[in-house]
């Protein structure tokens, strides 16, 4: 059991760093297309945004996007087909674009008014942190618990308190000699 959690950790990182490698070359483009967006989100609410972008404007942080820790996750979970992880990867990066997208009109809102500028800061911390593992979750619900003996899946608070107790070495896992 540990040395398949060090196993996936070590594919979690090795594949943050291939990602982000590769986000230093598309990160201008991406920031484009989103602040593009939110420039036509805006500008269906009723405001007028008189833009301009260039590759000046943009850095590896100028949009701060989940994107890369969730598809790490997604590459490093084992034991998944090639076309569920293709699909969770195509749908969670879609939802973190529109994430993005939402938090870059929230930011140019966010002096307009307190609420605004709390959507924006409450977006902000849990699309980059916390959404990227929610979706993880979500989309590899199936794939991350196991099977019951009968077929069915067992539930996740279950598997949680199995998981647990495994690694604390207080039973649920497997029975040991006397453990009757």
């Amino acid at each position: 059991m540990k040395m398949d959690k060090l196993r996936f950790f070590a594919k979690f990182l090795i594949f943050s760093v291939i990602l982000y490698c590769v986000w230093l070359f598309v990160v201008e483009k991406y920031s484009y297309v989103v602040l593009y967006s939110a420039k036509v989100v805006l500008e269906l609410m009723g405001y007028t945004i008189k833009a301009q972008f260039d590759a000046s404007t943009f850095s590896a942080t100028s949009v701060v996007s989940g994107i890369i820790p969730f598809i790490a996750l997604v590459l490093a979970t084992p034991k998944v087909e090639l076309g569920n992880k293709a699909k969770a990867i195509l749908a969670g990066s879609l939802i973190l674009f529109a994430v993005d997208v939402v938090i870059m009109v929230s930011l140019t809102l966010s002096g307009r008014s307190e609420f605004m500028r709390f959507t924006f800061e409450f977006l902000e911390g849990i699309g980059a942190v916390a959404l990227p593992f929610i979706l993880w979750i979500f989309f590899m619900y199936r794939d991350l618990i196991p099977k019951t003996a009968g077929g069915g899946k067992k539930d996740f608070v279950n598997v949680m308190k199995e998981f647990y107790s495994a690694e604390s070495g207080e039973g649920g896992g497997k029975k040991t000699k006397g453990s009757d």
